[in-house]
């Protein structure tokens, strides 16, 4: 098996999981630059494991949608029983990601900005402080 596979089934499933990602462990750090590719392995861990939060997401609401009305059997007035939320929410779903996207790379850059300009990796490490635990807050949201 290539050298590169084995490394991509490695960080997929080493990321499978929102707990594991702790962006507070890369304040140990003395350097700055290590901090910064701490903070860039947390980041990239922290977009594996919403991307596939995201699938599992999209896989239960298809699950929903098809079953729900079976599941719950028949109204009062002998109609199937559904809820036209979970159709909604299953077909409107993916624009999902890319609104959380655009808010994140907003309030990020934002955030980013206001400590002003300073030397070094500052104004990065804190961008990529706020993308990862806004991934991670997204989820948990989705969880």
């Amino acid at each position: 098996m290539n050298i590169k596979k084995i490394l991509c089934l490695f960080l997929i499933c080493g990321a499978a999981n929102a707990h594991n990602i702790d962006p507070a462990k890369c304040n140990n750090e003395i350097q700055q630059d290590d901090v910064y590719w701490c903070l860039m392995d947390k980041y990239q861990q922290s977009v594996i494991a919403l991307k596939k939060e995201e699938i599992n997401a999209q896989k239960r609401l298809e699950r929903f949608d098809k079953n729900e009305g079976k599941e719950r059997g028949l109204n009062e007035d002998g109609t199937l029983a559904y809820d036209s939320n979970i159709h909604l929410a299953r077909i409107t779903f993916p624009e999902l990601h890319r609104y959380f996207i655009i808010y994140r790379e907003k309030q990020c850059g934002y955030a980013s900005l206001s400590i002003g300009s300073l030397s070094g990796y500052r104004v990065p490490i804190s961008s990529l402080y706020c993308k990862t635990e806004m991934n991670i807050s997204q989820i948990k949201w989705l969880n």
